[in-house]
């Protein structure tokens, strides 16, 4: 890629690859594992959602530009900008990792949450996880500005907190009020052609309203959830169960808080508990 070439690895059907081995000229001791066809894109072949090569391609060390990188004719980059890319070669880029309390990310007593002690049911414990969950996220972005929220601090990856908050958000509005409340909606952050763009399309000047549209998305969930008299009912035109639903929110926002703590702990050495 970092030469203008295009590839992607592929398969092949059983049934050609006798035609395969000739074409290629392979011994009959040799296998074929994989393809990697290559070739020079054409024409208007994006969006790419990376950013551009000369951004993220070096040589020997991150700061040094390798004059050999080009890219391909006709990219139109959707990527963020390089400045919400912190370096993680060098050591001074590096902030130092701190605790908020002991080992902990808060003191125990600015804690919000209940972890544990809820009403001994089914759906207050299924519900009291999902709450606890949506209060690590805020937890955990908590004293950070607008720029800090949009860092894109691992890079290559477009993660960052506030494209989590986001994405979570856009979480909440298509399994609670698609799946269980059978409301017709347009997707939130994603484009006519059925991209997501929670990730590419986060911005400082955003922020406020992504934290309000999250907060609205959640409000959205506990009043469909109210309504709700028996986790074994399907989902309207599903065959979802919604204590499944419930399960599933509980297991998105868990692995996305982990993402959170790696993030975090780039941008400012919070460590996460």
């Amino acid at each position: 890629r970092a030469l203008g070439y295009g590839g992607v690895l592929t398969g092949w059907h059983r049934s050609v690859e006798d035609c395969l081995a000739a074409e290629l000229g392979l011994p009959d001791n040799a296998a074929i594992m994989g393809i990697v066809p290559l070739g020079r894109p054409e024409g208007q072949h994006g969006p790419v959602r990376r950013l551009p090569l000369a951004d993220v391609v070096f040589d020997s060390r991150w700061d040094v530009s390798a004059h050999w990188v080009t890219d391909p004719a006709g990219t139109r980059f959707a990527g963020p900008p390089p400045t919400t890319i912190a370096p993680l070669s060098t050591p001074e880029a590096r902030p130092e990792r701190r605790f908020g309390w002991l080992d902990m990310f808060v003191h125990e007593d600015d804690d919000p949450r209940d972890d544990g002690g809820w009403e001994n049911t089914e759906r207050a414990i299924l519900h009291g996880f999902l709450v606890d969950r949506r209060r690590t996220l805020q937890l955990k972005c908590r004293d950070l500005d607008a720029e800090q929220l949009c860092q894109r601090s691992v890079p290559p990856s477009d993660l960052s907190l506030i494209g989590l908050v986001r994405h979570l958000a856009g979480v909440e509005q298509y399994w609670f009020r698609q799946v269980i409340g059978g409301e017709p909606m347009d997707r939130l952050y994603v484009d006519k052609d059925g991209a997501d763009r929670a990730f590419i399309d986060a911005r400082p000047e955003t922020v406020d309203d992504d934290w309000s549209t999250w907060r609205a998305e959640v409000a959205n969930s506990d009043r469909i959830f109210e309504g709700i008299e028996d986790l074994a009912q399907l989902a309207p035109g599903t065959s979802t169960p919604i204590r499944e639903v419930l399960v599933h929110l509980i297991r998105e926002y868990a692995q996305h808080l982990g993402h959170v703590d790696l993030l975090r702990e780039r941008i400012d050495g919070r460590v996460g508990q």
